[in-house]
């Protein structure tokens, strides 16, 4: 019996963007494309609809495995929680840490005080990144 393997690939933002099977993890054939995404911010909206998050969440994870550095990762209202080092988003998506994250750039909805544990949260998701260089 022959193994299965099938390729998932799509164009993200004139690159094109291909699901490695046996590593799990998603791969760009144009790397110049990503590293000119990456070299300016790199936003995620709360308004924004689902398939974009989950795009621009593919993107940074690409770029991130690459070591292609991310100039800053904008959370505009849209960080629900922290969760086992992942950003959950109010969509339900999840964001692991990109190791290659310069910056990181969180705005929640409503203006408040974080609690002692969501700073440890924060604190535990950006210790993954090894390019940190600010963090508000």
């Amino acid at each position: 019996m022959y193994p299965l393997f099938h390729t998932v690939c799509w164009s993200l933002f004139d690159s094109e963007v291909v699901l490695n099977g046996q590593a799990g993890q998603w791969e760009v054939k144009d790397k110049d494309s990503l590293r000119q995404l990456c070299s300016e911010e790199v936003v995620i909206k709360d308004e924004d609809p689902y398939l974009q998050q989950w795009l621009t969440i593919i993107s940074v994870q690409a770029a991130s495995n690459h070591d292609i550095p991310i100039f800053r990762l904008y959370l505009e209202k849209s960080l629900s929680k922290i969760d086992a080092g992942n950003i959950i988003l109010h969509s339900g998506l999840r964001l692991p840490c990109p190791a290659s994250v310069k910056q990181v750039v969180i705005h929640t909805k409503e203006r408040r005080e974080m609690t002692e544990t969501e700073c440890f949260d924060i604190m535990m998701f950006v210790l993954q990144t090894h390019m940190l260089e600010q963090i508000e």
